[in-house]
């Protein structure tokens, strides 16, 4: 039998690899020790039963198969779990305090070895004797940075215990500071120490010390974004305002996200204003940014509006009343959106949401400009909706638009219906469409046909015989 030679079943595993199938063999071989740690060599076990009831007492096959997931611990002996080079070994895989036996969650090179890889999770397993040394504690945070809330969590015992929250200050930068208790954030010694570590627990302080105005100076020497955090007093301070305008055009790479959270007095500062500009005309999209953190300025700033719209001209959109009376900008702009008509033509399906109709919509000029309401009537008729009234009856605008859909009727002046021209230009374009095309009474054209109201197209005869033979309810709207 080929499975019966051991050497063939070696070299099968060492050629197939992680595609072994473990199942095609027969059972005896799940008792050999070379041929089980050889499959554990290329995958993860693929039988926990077989872990569990045939190798759970041994250290080779358990730590194998602890290289791919540290809870086949779990399935180990309670000898493997005493043993202490097994356990050493297990624990750079992830193994915990909580997966070995009591005696050695005492020992010494253990907790030295676990707190060293994974404090967070087994400083609240260590045994009670060693958590109430001071020492062992203070070493613990000067070797591993133990997380100040799990400390206090489960540990109420060093919450109130100076050299530990001074211990823990100096030498971890990774607690969150909130948890501190509340007579040490009042203490200025205690939190230069750890503002040098990290400026960000300023947030956490005191508010006497967010009032202390040599306090706050020495924060925003170490990050000027920390005065947003300061006491209103010290924010509206000549001096400290000053310093912070100083310390922002420091900057290499300035990051409005920062700037935009400081008091509304610095967003209004002339100087700083006028800085940021000329950090944006580096970089013109940067004037994105500049709006989030100046909105009510900026709309009105013509040099800005016109960097924005020469990165994207819809921001005229937007711009404000006054930007949008400017000739030369509202001429840019007006270019570019017949540009975007004419190319859109035929795709401008959602009339409410799209860009043509929020143009046509929020700048008022565009709907008294006939370039523009021809541009728009021709991509899409329902854009002559937004066409003042006097451009509505405008005969240059119904001719164009009406040659290009004769739909265009409905939303133009009444008396273009009695027009003889455009009369004879939508009557062919109907007789057109209702000759080449098999329609039924769900068509599109059928609907706005019945919709329109268009008296003189029901009184031709030409018309209304096409449509009744196309779809005979036409006949209700003969007069």
């Amino acid at each position: 039998m080929r499975f019966a030679d051991r050497a063939v079943i070696l070299d099968l595993i060492e050629r197939t690899k992680s595609n072994f199938r473990f199942e095609i063999l027969p059972k005896k071989w799940s008792k050999d020790k070379e041929i089980i740690l050889k499959l554990l060599e290329y995958g993860s076990p693929w039988n926990d039963d077989l872990i569990k009831e045939i190798w759970n007492d041994d250290a080779d096959v358990i730590l194998a198969a602890c290289s791919h997931h540290q809870l086949y611990f779990t399935y180990a002996s309670d000898r493997l779990k005493d043993h202490l080079d097994t356990v050493l070994q297990a624990i750079d895989f992830g193994v915990d305090l909580e997966d070995i036996s009591e005696r050695l969650r005492n020992h010494p090179l253990v907790i030295e070895k676990i707190l060293a890889l994974r404090p967070k999770e087994n400083i609240c397993l260590l045994p009670l004797e060693m958590t109430q040394q001071k020492e062992f504690i203070l070493q613990q945070i000067r070797n591993n940075g133990i997380y100040i809330s799990y400390l206090f969590r489960d540990y109420p015992l060093w919450k109130n215990d100076e050299d530990i929250i001074f211990e823990l200050v100096k030498s971890n930068v990774h607690y969150d500071f909130k948890d501190l208790p509340h007579q040490f954030k009042d203490d200025p010694d205690l939190l230069k120490i750890a503002i040098e570590k990290k400026p960000s627990h300023f947030e956490h302080i005191s508010y006497r010390l967010k009032d202390d105005l040599d306090f706050v100076e020495f924060v925003i020497r170490k990050d000027w974004r920390l005065m947003k955090y300061a006491s209103n007093r010290c924010q509206q301070d000549p001096y400290l305002m000053a310093l912070t305008k100083n310390l922002i055009q420091m900057e290499s790479e300035l990051c409005f996200y920062d700037i935009e959270c400081l008091p509304l007095s610095y967003q209004e500062d002339d100087a700083l204003y006028e800085y940021m500009k000329s950090k944006c005309s580096q970089d013109i999209n940067q004037y994105i940014e500049l709006k989030r953190w100046n909105p009510s300025r900026l709309i009105d700033d013509i040099e800005i509006v016109t960097a924005q719209i020469q990165l994207y001209w819809s921001h005229f959109i937007d711009a404000s009343p006054k930007i949008q009376a400017n000739d030369e900008l509202y001429g840019a702009f007006k270019k570019r959106l017949i540009e975007y008509l004419y190319q859109q033509k035929g795709f401008l399906d959602h009339v409410e949401e799209n860009l043509s109709s929020r143009s046509l919509s929020y700048v008022v000029r565009c709907q008294e400009d006939l370039e523009v309401m021809i541009a728009a009537g021709c991509a899409r008729y329902q854009l002559l909706d937004y066409a003042s009234d006097a451009l509505k009856s405008n005969r240059d605008l119904a001719l164009t638009t009406v040659k290009s859909d004769w739909r265009a009727i409905e939303y133009l002046d009444p008396k273009f219906q009695q027009d003889e021209e455009i009369y004879q230009i939508i009557k062919n374009q109907i007789l057109m469409q209702l000759k080449n095309q098999t329609l039924v009474a769900e068509d599109q054209m059928m609907i706005d046909l019945k919709s329109l109201g268009f008296k003189r197209l029901f009184e031709d005869q030409e018309v209304m015989t096409l449509a009744i033979r196309k779809d005979w309810s036409c006949i209700d709207l003969v007069s």
